[in-house]
């Protein structure tokens, strides 16, 4: 499977950015926009993983968060 590390973002942010891909898509270009409810911030792409190396980043992962601060972003421009 192919698996990436993301944080997630604001409703407010991902609602701004849904509007913008509704505005962009007005253009004909040939792109495959991802669905609102999917928006994220991708942190680092894995690539192909097994499904027991996604139980090791999940483990992982959860502890790391566990462990930090949230993070603060701004969308500033695209």
């Amino acid at each position: 499977m192919r698996a990436f590390l993301a944080v997630e973002i604001s409703e407010a942010a991902r609602s701004a950015l849904a509007r913008l891909q509704q505005d962009l898509a007005q253009s004909a270009a040939d792109v495959k926009w991802t669905d609102a409810h999917q928006l994220h911030v991708t942190m680092k792409f894995l690539g192909e993983i097994t499904n027991a190396q996604r139980l090791i980043v999940e483990r992982v992962a959860a502890s790391a968060a566990e462990r930090l601060a949230p993070i603060r972003m701004r969308l500033d421009a695209l």
